[in-house]
């Protein structure tokens, strides 16, 4: 594999574009349609918070890979996964259009734009290695256990509403 590769990080980087692209061919499909349940914005934002959230819990390795450094790779493997990523994020942009209609194509940009970083930020502590799981049976630290659907899905609903402005029901 490395023969196609400088290294592992670039291999990587490389399932992370694949991954990321499934799902984004999956994650139409996955979501209830604008206008499925004839609620208003504020309703229609937690449905599609949850279902997003619920999509990408069920891809444990595009999740794992998504907390990949970018540090030991050429200058040029980044510009080819950054190039990937700005795609994928404008197809993740139009899918929040097309299910949140209030937010315009700039404002989709922005929850499409926070996935990775949620991911990154959220998966590590959902999925702890053995020492933090044992570290957290301290009943002092029942609360440091994190369900990311759950996490998740409150993240993308508090920055989508914040998007769609004061007047959301």
């Amino acid at each position: 594999m490395l023969r196609y590769f400088e290294n592992r990080g670039a291999v990587f980087l490389e399932l992370l574009n694949r991954d990321y692209g499934a799902w984004l061919d999956a994650l139409p499909a996955e979501l209830a349609p604008a206008d499925a349940d004839g609620t208003g914005p504020a309703a229609r934002v937690r449905g599609f918070a949850e279902a997003y959230a619920a999509s990408l819990a069920t891809r444990p390795v595009m999740c794992e890979l998504a907390s990949v450094l970018e540090r030991t790779v050429s200058v040029e493997t980044v510009r080819a996964y950054k190039r990937q990523a700005m795609a994928n994020n404008d197809r993740l942009a139009g899918v929040i259009h097309a299910r949140l209609p209030e937010l315009d194509g700039a404002a989709a940009r922005e929850p499409a734009s926070a996935t990775i970083v949620l991911i990154a930020g959220l998966w590590p502590l959902a999925h702890p290695g053995p020492t933090v799981v044992a570290a957290v049976e301290d009943p002092a630290l029942l609360t440091a256990h994190v369900d990311f659907p759950a996490r998740y899905s409150r993240m993308i609903e508090l920055l989508t509403t914040s998007l769609l402005g004061p007047a959301t029901p």
